[in-house]
C-alpha cells in the first residue's frame, strides 16, 4: 500500500478521464456514496452516468400509479405488476452498478491531490449517501401514511 501510495503521488492521473490510471486498491472497494447517493454523488464527482437513475426512478412508479389513477394513459403497465417488479430490479441493479464502478468513475472524472484525499472524500460521500437514503425511506413511509390517511377520508366521505 505504501509503495502504491508513493507511485500514485508521483503519477497522479486522477481527473484525466479515460487516460487515468486507477489505483488497484480503490478498484476493489465498493463505493457506498455512489450506491446510496446516486445522482447527487454523480454530480459532485463529475460522473454523470448516475443521472440515469432519475428516469428509472420516475417512469416505473408512474406506470404503477397509472393503474389506479389514469392520469398517465400513455404509460401502459404490464399485467399482474410485472412492470413494478421489473422497475425495482432495474433500480437495484443500477445502485449495485454505481457502487461497483463509483471509485473508478470518481478517480477518472475528478482531480484529487492524492489517494488519501480521494479516500477521505469518498468516505464523506458514503456518510452523505446513508443520510440521503434514510431521508428517502422516511419520505416514502410518510407518503404511504399520508395516502392511507386520505384514502380513509375519501372512503368515509363516499360512504356517508
Amino acid at each position: 500500500m505504501e509503495a502504491e501510495k508513493n507511485i500514485i503521488e508521483k503519477d497522479n492521473t486522477s481527473g484525466k478521464g479515460k487516460n487515468a490510471r486507477v489505483p488497484e486498491s480503490i478498484l476493489r472497494e465498493f463505493n457506498w456514496g455512489a450506491c446510496l447517493g446516486t445522482w447527487i454523488w454523480g454530480i459532485g464527482n463529475n460522473s454523470y452516468k448516475t443521472l440515469l437513475i432519475i428516469p428509472i426512478a420516475f417512469i416505473f412508479p408512474l406506470a404503477s400509479v397509472s393503474k389506479s389513477f389514469p392520469i398517465f394513459p400513455f404509460i401502459k403497465p404490464l399485467p399482474l405488476g410485472y412492470f413494478d417488479l421489473f422497475g425495482l430490479i432495474v433500480f437495484i441493479a443500477c445502485l449495485i452498478w454505481f457502487g461497483k464502478n463509483g471509485n473508478e468513475w470518481a478517480w477518472k472524472n475528478k482531480r484529487f491531490r492524492d489517494l488519501e484525499q480521494f479516500t477521505k472524500k469518498q468516505r464523506t460521500w458514503a456518510v452523505a449517501g446513508i443520510v440521503i437514503f434514510i431521508v428517502f425511506i422516511f419520505f416514502i413511509l410518510l407518503m404511504i401514511i399520508i395516502s392511507g390517511f386520505f384514502d380513509t377520508l375519501f372512503n368515509l366521505y363516499r360512504n356517508r
